[in-house]
């Protein structure tokens, strides 16, 4: 007999009270707006997301409740054996009394020295853990903490946050459904994401990255499957292992199977070719050579290429080994000032962004200035806001990337109207920015108010500058296309 204790740790204790705000409110919106229950689980929603971050799936029976721990028997849910073990689980109550205030977490119930969760609002039954038939113990990988599913006269409950009146409490799932089935549908799940599992963890980069390229095409139909609250209990979707797959196989380090697998990820994973969801090099060794890193530049170079396949080249430039990316410059000067002139002649867009990025990544000082004109390493970068989130309230946000710190005033705010063919149809406009806080230091942000009265409809050309006048310009910031 093994006896194992287990921190009873539950998520909400790990979250900010800010993030519980917003679930809580996107909850409530979304139980009024489908008419379902109020009643849903907060961390965890699909099976596929309770397998894989758990360590340890337990089928078990309540023992007893002493010295503030919970006794359980216990086997492996795929144990083909009878016996059972016994762990005991840690009761951290008191934990949940000092933070249920911040958290918004109700203290769990002791009624006669057991611990219980009401089932629903205005229901007067109790489900007790000590008093169910048989329970799922899903023991998570990073909290120590169980996540439970039980059964009691037949019907089954999984534990759940009621959003309307703030209690934690036990909700009945799959009515008509067995327990017996539910559990199959647990051994189901768990049986799909230990063979991915396993594949993750073999040895050999080469043969892992050919039996994960093997594995997402036998589930390549499965890996845009969509769960939805109405069969989070079924044996349904992947939790975030669909997306984890494409990054496993960069972490090899291997050019030519991260350059696959991402457009893989865009071909299976993303329908609209302006989704700006693409894969990073997360072992970052994968285009560490001279020849990689000319491979990629030659993508972003080629305008037959498409938008997302040369974004996708610039987001593995950025993330490539700087030693190499700037040996481009010495090597073969010809292929990098060709990206300087796709730089000058690229409209304001994401490939000018990512760009910008790289070239800032690999150039000094005096390099920066002759691409930009910015003196001293100043690299900002503007994007569409919204003053508290009303659409009508437009703003736009400049943030610092460079090692530049701006310090002199005034800045300028700088708009340029075009037509459909990008040639100027008006008088640049030249708005003093009064409320700009200097210092603007590395990793800052200023927000920058519109006026929409001063714009008339159509396309303009945005962009922020230092300096008195035209002629005067002491640094400029990227440049942003908006729609009025």
């Amino acid at each position: 007999m093994k006896n194992r204790t287990f921190k009873y740790i539950k998520t909400l204790q790990n979250l900010k009270v800010k993030y519980i705000r917003l679930i809580l409110l996107l909850l409530i919106l979304f139980s009024f707006r489908s008419g379902k229950s109020a009643t849903k689980a907060l961390g965890p929603v699909t099976i596929a997301d309770l397998v894989k971050n758990s360590e340890v799936i337990y089928i078990a029976k309540f023992i007893k409740a002493e010295n503030k721990l919970f006794y359980f028997a216990v086997k492996e849910i795929d144990s083909k054996h009878n016996f059972y073990d016994t762990i005991t689980i840690k009761d951290n109550s008191q934990d949940f009394d000092t933070i249920q205030n911040r958290f918004y977490r109700p203290k769990l119930q002791i009624i006669n020295n057991k611990i219980s969760w009401a089932i629903s609002e205005g229901d007067e039954e109790l489900i007790k853990i000590q008093d169910a038939d048989e329970l799922v113990l899903f023991i998570y990988k990073d909290y120590e903490m169980p996540f439970y599913f039980l059964t009691k006269n037949k019907k089954i409950y999984r534990e759940g946050y009621n959003d309307l009146i703030l209690k934690y409490n036990f909700y009945n799932i799959a009515k008509g459904r067995t327990w017996e089935k539910q559990i199959s549908i647990i051994k189901n799940v768990k049986k799909r994401i230990d063979e991915i599992h396993n594949i993750h963890s073999i040895k050999d980069d080469k043969f892992r990255n050919r039996k994960l390229f093997q594995w997402i095409e036998k589930n390549r139909n499965s890996l845009t499957q969509e769960c939805t609250w109405e069969n989070e209990n079924d044996d349904c979707g992947w939790s975030t292992i669909n997306r984890d797959v494409f990054s496993w196989i960069t972490e090899a380090g291997i050019s030519k199977d991260t350059w696959k697998s991402a457009k893989l990820f865009r071909e299976i994973l993303i329908s609209d070719e302006n989704d700006d969801s693409f894969l990073f090099d997360y072992g970052k060794k994968s285009f560490v050579s001279e020849s990689s890193i000319t491979f990629l530049i030659k993508i972003v170079l080629n305008p037959d290429n498409s938008i997302s396949e040369r974004v996708q080249a610039l987001i593995f430039l950025r993330d490539s080994d700087k030693e190499f990316s700037s040996t481009i410059k010495l090597k073969n000067k010809e292929l990098f000032n060709k990206l300087i002139e796709l730089n000058n002649t690229e409209l304001p867009s994401r490939i000018k962004n990512e760009l910008c990025f790289f070239l800032y990544s690999v150039t000094n000082k005096k390099e920066w200035f002759v691409i930009t004109g910015n003196k001293n390493r100043e690299f900002v970068q503007l994007s569409v806001c919204y003053k508290d989130g009303d659409l009508e309230n437009l703003c736009i946000d400049a943030f610092n990337y460079g090692d530049g710190i701006i310090i002199n005033k005034p800045v300028y705010l700088i708009l340029e109207k075009f037509d459909s063919n990008q040639i100027s149809i008006s008088e640049n406009k030249m708005i003093p920015i009064s409320n700009f806080e200097i210092p603007f230091t590395n990793f800052q942000s200023n927000i920058i108010e519109l006026n929409l009265d001063e714009l008339s409809p159509g396309n303009w050309k945005i962009h922020i500058q230092g300096g008195t006048i035209n002629e005067n310009v002491e640094w400029k910031s990227q440049s942003l296309n908006i729609k009025i």
